[in-house]
């Protein structure tokens, strides 16, 4: 998840450097399914491909670890998101004059429903099943996916039949003569601003202490000056010895939960100027 979280960010801030060099695209795939079979296993599932008919090199010109990370991130999600039992597919094609490859890889799990097929991409969402549920995840995955199929100039879509009817994702990544190029095309981003914000100081108050590290680690990451406090109490106390800027407030805190600490700082001398921000699971 931290890993994620901060290709998120070095994404959506333009900090990802792509070392392209000419590739063979089924090579890759074959490599990112081998490595995903014993995940496949584990999960009771079958992992299969139609690489085979391949004999020839199917040149893209990329960055072979970021293209792996693209389809390993996929195919971990269509596992994850198929019962035992369930069968995972990948192929490529390759339609005769095109320009451009499309790898297809399809699942027989939970399904998309029709209204939430274009959000699928964006960040921090997750289908409200069960199942979803169950296999844990912040939802960014396939924010990554999405941006880093973008810079190889190429685009990602989502299809279902809605749901428990499967779902399939088509990547479609130009060929090398048609993908050289010096410029990488922009990361598209719903959230990023359009120019680095000034350090803020930060104070994080949040009890569970996996999810306060990870928090503090991206904020520190965006330039921040952070403190932190696992309790409401100490977090007062923190907030009135050196006020911040920013607070990110848990609901559900300790000794005096988060609404009774934005009170008592909207009701202190030095709180009316706070940005307070709420956190809750």
């Amino acid at each position: 998840m931290v890993d994620d979280l901060l290709d998120v960010s070095r994404l959506t801030r333009g900090r990802v450097e792509l070392r392209r060099e000419r590739l063979d695209l089924v090579k890759l795939l074959r490599d990112a399914v081998a490595a995903c079979q014993p995940i496949a296993s584990r999960r009771g599932q079958r992992l299969v491909d139609e690489l085979n008919a391949w004999t020839a090199e199917l040149p893209v010109h990329g960055d072979a670890t970021r293209l792996e990370q693209v389809f390993s991130n996929i195919l971990d999600n269509a596992t994850k998101y198929s019962r035992p039992g369930g069968e995972v597919n990948l192929a490529v094609e390759l339609a005769p004059g095109a320009e451009q490859a499309t790898v297809r890889i399809r699942d027989t799990g939970i399904g998309i429903p029709s209204d939430k097929l274009d959000v699928v991409f964006d960040m921090f969402r997750q289908l409200d099943t069960s199942l979803a549920r169950a296999r844990g995840g912040l939802g960014i995955g396939l924010t990554v996916v999405r941006q880093l199929v973008e810079l190889h100039g190429g685009t990602v879509t989502a299809h279902s039949a809605g749901p428990d009817l499967g779902t399939e994702i088509r990547v479609e990544l130009p060929l090398a003569s048609k993908a050289c190029t010096s410029i990488d095309p922009p990361v598209r981003s719903a959230s990023a601003p359009a120019r680095r914000q000034a350090p803020r100081r930060v104070l994080l108050v949040e009890d569970n202490p996996d999810t306060r590290e990870l928090l503090q680690s991206v904020i520190e990451t965006w330039g921040h000056t952070v403190v932190s406090a696992s309790s409401g109490v100490r977090g007062l106390e923190l907030a009135l010895s050196n006020p911040p800027e920013v607070a990110l407030i848990d609901l559900g805190l300790p000794e005096m939960d988060g609404l009774e600490l934005a009170r008592q700082l909207r009701s202190s001398p030095v709180g009316s100027q706070m940005k307070l921000v709420a956190l809750t699971g």
